[in-house]
């Protein structure tokens, strides 16, 4: 963060948006939409149906608190894009 502030890359103070959906950061080798874009994309492989199905942990007890996990990601991402 003081190395970011110090080059002048950040682009806000605002502590509301340092959160998974915002950029608040210059990156140094590419552009903000570039950021954006490359992040977007691997939420959506990440977080897609058959991603998820496929890392489904094999202790039962643990299913309901990882599906409820990963469908708040992937669902809380689509709501931000989309907004």
């Amino acid at each position: 963060f003081e190395k970011m502030s110090d080059e002048g890359r950040l682009l806000h103070r605002n502590w509301s948006l340092y959160d998974r959906y915002n950029i608040v950061f210059q990156p140094k080798n590419f552009s903000i939409e570039d950021l954006r874009i490359l992040t977007d994309e691997a939420y959506r492989r990440t977080f897609s149906i058959p991603s998820i199905i496929r890392r489904t942990p094999g202790t039962i007890r643990k299913i309901p608190y990882y599906y409820a996990i990963n469908f708040s990601y992937r669902f809380g991402s689509k709501l931000r894009r989309n907004a």
